[in-house]
């Protein structure tokens, strides 16, 4: 009777030790390569018994090191498919890292003020000086936290973490990657690029560890724009941009074409002061000059030629830093190029520009109020572009109420506005994600049974049409 408990204890200790083994030898032989140069530091903590290890990269263009944060997962085996989570502000602390931002910004976020001026940009960069009493333009940047919090750096849809695609990743099976954008430290946006570039490809010099072939990207607003430019000319398999901004010309004349004439001075001054940040570090790196040749690779047409990476954009209405037309303009690019790529747009009026600024409003509401949620939405696409090594378990209506979502669609669908582009794109959401067959639905409700997800998503849908 105890002959199968002790194989499989026998079965779960060969594959610890295959586990440890693996780590070992990255951890004894420092990664070093052409495309990247990642090498994994050591463990800096323990989240939810999942080991995390700091990985840092030399930024050839800025001159110093890029930092991320990384766990195996406690389930399936190597080689494992991997998640990146892009975190453009969170400061890297200061140990372990040895960068003199590193350091000073430790230094000033330990004072706890939600404030601070952009000090460690280069004089060289201040292109836009900015409506304060000193000139001095604000930066975005995100307090200390210990390092081993991979569910802190990594969850940007305000979910708990139990909630968090981070926590989610790793018990399905997904190594996670949380990767600092170190925004605060100044440098250059092709340098901060060419970090979130540099990580994926270490990544996939990693053989036996991760599959180099199931790498997927995820961010919000600077987030997801390097899940768009970081995957440029290079085989990732699957990207979920939430609030992305994508042309850089378009959103020049956004900022400082367009919302001078709707905004009083006194309002515009909040949305300048805001964008200088960005805009700074744009022209730090492609010129100050918005017509120049250096600027035409960053349009939607130009970037869309070069997308290789299915990926899926998700925007908001109501958002004022990064609008909708954003994605909803990339995607028509892309779909125009014969790109894969999937759209979902939030309904929640237009931002109320005439009386706040850009800073005030920020990305709107997003997901608030829906049923078709940022975090459920980004799962399906992982799980569909690159598959756990088991089926994927999800709850209804606990985890996701497959109703809710398949109304909203059906909204949609049959609006007399949508184009037959947009349908197409919403049965690509439904049948192809939602759909999968790598997911089995465990469903609490009695109208819809329990089963395998091309059935259950047509039971529902049935539902929904027949007015149920």
């Amino acid at each position: 009777m105890d002959s199968e408990p002790s194989q499989e204890r026998k079965s779960q200790e060969m594959t610890m030790i295959t586990r440890i083994l693996v780590m070992m030898a990255v951890l004894l032989a420092p990664l070093s390569f052409a495309l990247a140069q990642v090498r994994v530091v050591g463990a800096v903590g323990s989240y939810y018994g999942h080991t995390v290890y700091l990985l840092e990269a030399f930024n050839q263009r800025s001159g110093d090191f890029d930092y991320a944060i990384g766990a195996l997962p406690n389930v399936g085996h190597a080689p494992y498919p991997v998640i990146v989570f892009f975190n453009p502000y969170s400061v890297v602390s200061s140990p372990p890292s040895e960068n003199p931002a590193d350091s000073l910004w430790t230094w000033l976020v330990s004072f706890g003020t939600p404030f601070h001026y952009d000090v460690s940009l280069p004089v060289s960069a201040k292109f836009r000086v900015c409506m304060t009493p000193t000139g001095d333009c604000p930066v975005t940047v995100g307090g200390a936290a210990p390092l081993w919090d991979l569910g802190l750096f990594g969850e940007f849809s305000g979910r708990s973490r139990e909630q968090s695609n981070v926590n989610w990743a790793l018990r399905n099976g997904y190594a996670v990657l949380v990767v600092f954008g170190r925004h605060y430290a100044g440098r250059d946006a092709q340098s901060v690029i060419l970090g979130a570039q540099n990580m994926i490809n270490g990544l996939k010099n990693m053989p036996g560890l991760i599959d180099s072939g199931r790498i997927g990207v995820t961010g919000a607003s600077q987030g997801g724009f390097l899940s768009v430019y970081s995957v440029l000319g290079n085989d990732i398999a699957a990207s979920v941009a939430v609030v992305p901004w994508i042309d850089s010309r378009a959103m020049h004349r956004y900022y400082f074409d367009f919302l001078p004439t709707i905004q009083p001075p006194n309002i515009y001054a909040g949305s300048w002061n805001f964008v200088a940040q960005f805009d700074n570090r744009w022209k730090m790196a492609f010129g100050d000059d918005p017509s120049s040749s250096r600027w035409d690779h960053a349009t939607y047409g130009a970037v869309a030629s070069r997308m290789n990476t299915p990926i899926m954009l998700i925007g908001s209405s109501d958002d004022a830093m990064c609008p909708v037309v954003e994605v909803e303009r990339f995607s028509r690019d892309l779909s125009a190029n014969g790109k894969p790529n999937y759209l979902w747009t939030y309904s929640n009026g237009r931002p109320p520009l005439e009386t706040n600024s850009t800073g005030q409003i920020g990305h709107g509401r997003v997901d608030t109020g829906h049923f078709a949620q940022v975090h459920i939405l980004s799962r399906y696409m992982f799980i569909h572009h690159m598959p756990p090594d088991e089926v994927v378990v999800m709850e209804h209506p606990n985890e996701v109420d497959l109703v809710g979502i398949i109304r909203e669609f059906a909204g949609r669908y049959f609006d007399p506005s949508s184009t037959q582009a947009d349908r197409d794109n919403l049965l690509r959401l439904a049948y192809g994600l939602m759909g999968n067959s790598n997911i089995w639905y465990q469903s609490y409700d009695y109208r819809i049974p329990s089963g395998s997800a091309p059935d259950v998503i047509q039971n529902v849908i049935n539902l929904v049409l027949s007015g149920g």
